[in-house]
């Protein structure tokens, strides 16, 4: 079976919450399938991607066409985001001409760009997968480019909740698959004890570790735990500490939110400016808190409360889509976005221990990559199906 995947921005892992996309497709090229990617390349992806571009083709059964725009709209982000969806569908018109697919599968946070579902349905008669990979909260991303442009065989949807929004605005049932992100939960179910994971981080063993992970901006709600860092009474200092692990994604505001930082007046905040690995944070944790303001620009539900829930970690986080999916999981505590009052008093409480409740794991087994893989493999045995009888 030959795929034609539309992906953007793939690369060697750097703590990028869409790596689950290349990873699915990489065990599904283990099963067999014949993957071509085209993937276009922008300034905050991987430095390295050429070198990991020639290792996954030589390693695994795939076909890599990855689009460089010119310097003068590289440089240019707005410019790059408007002008790529362009390049790559003159891409695709250029290499279908020479290449029969089976299937043209894309990821994206925009609907919007459903339209040229149409152009390939029309010009290749080739059947069309949509995967909503990462939440898109501007006009591009509005949910109602599904309904207007509903030209896809499917639409792989990872949140319950936006599969009730779709239902409601008259997209037939039968073209919607619940379809979450799946990840190999291994690392962080089986974690390591706390103690050794501290030692490894350099963390004191008698404090009270709450942990922050991800990119430094505002959407991701850092202002916000800054804010709730300082409405926490005084008397915690000595016991409490909250570490922020932190990597550059491209946000022109992650150097001033450094220095802000570093300026001395969050005693309570840690900064650590290197990717370290999810797994041993995690172990090294109390709690993890997670305060993002809308989920924009994070996958649906976000890659970082799955880990986290799979490494029975308490949780703090915000009433966002995708953490609303897990709202009655008992081991989360979900506060208002964009609110550092409240955001303190979750973590206050936090402090008393509360012990990881016993629930069933089963939630999580629609989140793992070998439910994701079979489950894609499923969908295109149907879809091949549907287009030969």
């Amino acid at each position: 079976m030959k795929i034609l995947y539309l992906v953007s921005g793939l690369g060697p892992k750097a703590g990028w919450g869409t790596e689950y996309i290349q990873d699915l497709i990489i065990s599904l090229s283990q099963k067999g399938i014949q993957g071509w990617i085209i993937n276009p390349i922008y300034g905050h992806t991987h430095p390295n991607w050429r070198r990991w571009t020639n290792k996954l083709e030589k390693n695994y059964n795939l076909k890599i066409i990855s689009l460089i725009a010119p310097k003068w709209i590289s440089r240019n982000f707005i410019l790059h985001l408007a002008l790529t969806p362009i390049f790559v569908t003159m891409e695709i018109v250029k290499l279908c001409r020479k290449e029969n697919f089976d299937i043209i599968h894309e990821f994206s946070s925009t609907p919007i760009i459903l339209c040229r579902h149409l152009i390939m349905k029309i010009l290749f008669k080739v059947p069309t997968l949509f995967t909503l990979s990462v939440y898109n909260n501007t006009l591009l991303g509005n949910f109602k480019w599904f309904k207007i442009f509903n030209f896809a065989n499917y639409y792989l949807i990872p949140s319950r909740e936006i599969i009730n929004r779709l239902l409601n605005q008259g997209i037939h049932k039968d073209k919607i698959i619940f379809s979450p992100p799946g990840i190999d939960l291994s690392n962080f179910i089986n974690t390591q004890p706390k103690s050794n994971a501290r030692r490894i981080l350099n963390i004191p063993l008698d404090k009270y570790v709450l942990t922050y992970f991800g990119s430094l901006t505002e959407e991701k709600g850092v202002t916000d735990l800054l804010k709730a860092s300082l409405l926490i009474n005084t008397k915690h200092i000595n016991s409490l500490v909250i570490q922020l692990y932190v990597i550059w994604k491209g946000s022109p505001r992650h150097q001033m939110l450094i220095q802000k930082i570093k300026s001395g007046k969050y005693p309570l905040i840690n900064l650590v400016e290197k990717y370290t690995e999810i797994p041993t944070l995690l172990a090294a944790s109390d709690c993890v808190i997670l305060p993002q303001q809308t989920g924009h620009g994070t996958t649906i539900p976000p890659i970082s409360t799955i880990e986290t829930i799979a490494s029975k970690k308490p949780l703090i986080t915000t009433n966002i889509l995708g953490n609303r999916d897990f709202a009655n999981f008992p081991n989360i505590t979900i506060v208002p976005p964009k609110n550092p009052a409240k955001l303190a008093v979750a973590i206050v409480s936090s402090l008393k221990g509360k012990p990881w409740t016993k629930t069933s794991m089963d939630i999580l087994r629609d989140y793992t990559i070998n439910n994701s893989t079979d489950k894609h493999l499923l969908i295109y045995k149907d879809v091949l199906l549907q287009k030969i009888f």
